[in-house]
């Protein structure tokens, strides 16, 4: 019977097989033992982040204040081209007690616009009007005028409300008065 002898590996062999153990191990092992507090500050630049790796739910609370954001990054337009109307904001995400004091003026709302309708209540009569703000404005108060209290006219204010179903300001009232008066509707409209 013969025997088979098992010949000893060569010295290349040995080192490729180490070699071919640690590239393959060594990543992966390297990948799990890094941890945040062995990363130097300022290690990971925002060139080696790939897009859309850090996502909102990756992300601790609060962890993106005002001061880290750049200036004009959270617009409304989503594509920065003017091609949507898609926010990057969530729905009521911004509200009064979020905005600094005296930070929304008339130049960021736009014109505040008078619209007015004038009509005339006959003697012991009641009477209604109302003022409309036009396509693209919105009411965002109004009022009226009569003419100054005299003997022989007395007007006697039933409403004086915001109509948001016709988008103006309405009036009613009571003429007591022994003469016809002119009833100036009053609404201001945000243009």
């Amino acid at each position: 019977m013969r025997k088979f002898h098992i010949k000893r590996p060569s010295p290349a062999l040995v080192i490729a097989i180490l070699a071919l153990f640690l590239a393959t191990s060594g990543s992966a092992y390297a990948a799990s033992k890094i941890t945040t507090s062995q990363i130097k500050n300022g290690a990971i630049t925002e060139s080696k982040i790939a897009k859309h790796a850090v996502s909102t739910g990756k992300l601790k609370k609060e962890a993106v204040g005002s001061a880290k954001l750049k200036d004009e990054s959270v617009t409304t337009d989503k594509l920065g081209d003017g091609s949507t109307t898609t926010s990057k904001l969530g729905d009521q995400s911004v509200t009064g007690s979020k905005l600094a004091d005296a930070s929304v003026g008339a130049k960021q709302l736009g014109n505040i616009v008078t619209r007015s309708t004038t009509t005339t209540v006959a003697s012991n009569t009641n009477g209604t009007a109302t003022a409309l703000c036009q396509t693209g404005e919105k009411v965002i108060g109004g009022g009226f005028e009569t003419p100054p209290a005299t003997a022989a006219s007395i007007w006697i204010t039933n409403e004086s409300v915001r109509d948001s179903g016709q988008n103006g300001w309405r009036v009613s009232g009571r003429n007591f008065g022994a003469a016809a008066i002119q009833l100036t509707v009053n609404a201001y409209c945000l243009g």
